[in-house]
């Protein structure tokens, strides 16, 4: 009886999370939307920080140069942390070359929240863009930005990841189709004023709402939250593109989700008001649906498959134990085909056996009060 009920409240939860949310969102959200418009453009200031950023920062550099948006109210923030190839060079010959730039060298690695601490309350915009080293912006993605705030009840703009598959491997075609399933959930939330996360790579808000992230959090994850709790709104801009090279190997994935759980998830649990439906109801499910309870999903994927094992006198569960055995096989295979054999059959298991397993390590950490590595350069953020 007690394994009955483990399993079904299991199975319950991730196929709400996976399954029924989506539908859910997608009924209620259907045909809501919001128009965004600008009458005089604000002032913006692009953030980024490196570290070894030497070999993509050429191309950082000419992008900004060729973003479309009014000269004289775009600048520019950037922050080396303690880089010790080329980086420091080619931001003080841009610094030199372009008098909207503003430098800042930290000698002492501290890690890119604890820089953004330091440099946003620098910024001359009345917007900050937030961006990353690699990440290339489409021309008009800032103007998709600023325009939202002629809405005064809009806080903070969440843009889209147009993700680059450079090595064609299994684990960066799941992550393609990982985000696409993500886009269509924030532009959901968004319409219904839900929405509580933003991509870190492309993310703005209104300088005046930036609060201090402790050093151990991500700023992408707290931002939203903290915007939400000064009671303003978040955005999801599907216009404001940039292009980003997706998880190119399991380790660097592995790595990446590990360290997002063990940050955003604890964050994320000491925002009680958040997560008060009588509070913020709508921001609550969205909290609860998209994030924590996914979160939460591999161990109860783990009780499900072990919940299985001791209701095996019924064809039904024998059916259910194959179904998941071969979507756990089909991971393993993945894995151990990588770079020799492409299967489309097999990028999906493999990109969610990773996913959850790298969950369950976060986890894992947070549990034991680890605190999660400072970011490296190179997909692993």
């Amino acid at each position: 009886m007690i394994a009955l009920a483990l399993f079904g409240s299991g199975l319950l939860i991730v196929s709400y999370v996976y399954v029924g949310y989506p539908l859910l969102l997608t009924v209620v959200a259907r045909g809501r939307g919001r128009q965004s418009g600008q009458a005089a453009w604000p002032r913006v200031t692009l953030i980024f920080c490196a570290h070894n950023e030497e070999s993509v920062l050429a191309d950082k550099i000419h992008n900004c140069a060729e973003l479309d948006y009014p000269h004289d109210l775009l600048e520019f923030c950037v922050a080396s942390d303690a880089s010790t190839d080329g980086t420091n060079a080619l931001l003080e010959a841009w610094a030199k070359e372009d008098p909207r730039v503003g430098l800042t060298l930290s000698g002492e690695r501290t890690g890119k929240t604890a820089l953004l601490n330091r440099i946003v309350p620098q910024a001359g915009g009345d917007i900050v863009l937030f961006s990353d080293a690699s990440t290339l912006f489409t021309p008009g993605a800032v103007r998709s930005h600023a325009a939202h705030y002629a809405d005064p009840a809009v806080g903070c703009v969440g843009g889209d990841l147009d993700f680059v598959n450079t090595a064609q491997s299994p684990v960066s075609g799941g992550h393609g189709i990982y985000w696409r399933y993500e886009r269509h959930l924030r532009r959901c939330e968004s319409s219904l004023g839900v929405l509580a996360y933003v991509a870190g790579a492309n993310y703005s808000m209104r300088r005046a709402l930036w609060r201090t992230v402790e050093p151990h959090f991500a700023d992408d994850c707290n931002s939203p939250l903290n915007v939400i709790e000064q009671g303003y709104r978040v955005v999801y801009e599907p216009r404001a593109v940039a292009r980003e090279v997706a998880a190119e190997s399991s380790e660097g994935l592995m790595r990446r989700r590990v360290r997002m759980v063990t940050r955003d998830l604890d964050a994320t649990l000491r925002r009680p008001t958040l997560l008060n439906p009588f509070r913020h109801p709508g921001v609550a499910w969205s909290l609860w649906s998209h994030k924590i309870l996914r979160w939460l999903g591999a161990p109860i994927l783990v009780v499900v498959l072990v919940a299985n094992l001791f209701l095996l006198d019924r064809v039904f569960f024998q059916v259910l134990l194959v179904a998941q055995l071969a979507v756990y096989a089909a991971a393993i295979a993945g894995y151990l085909v990588q770079g020799k054999v492409r299967s489309r059959w097999l990028t999906l298991p493999l990109y969610f056996g990773l996913s959850n397993l790298a969950t369950l390590m976060g986890l894992v950490n947070l549990l034991r009060r680890r605190r999660a590595a400072i970011w490296q350069p190179g997909g692993t953020r």
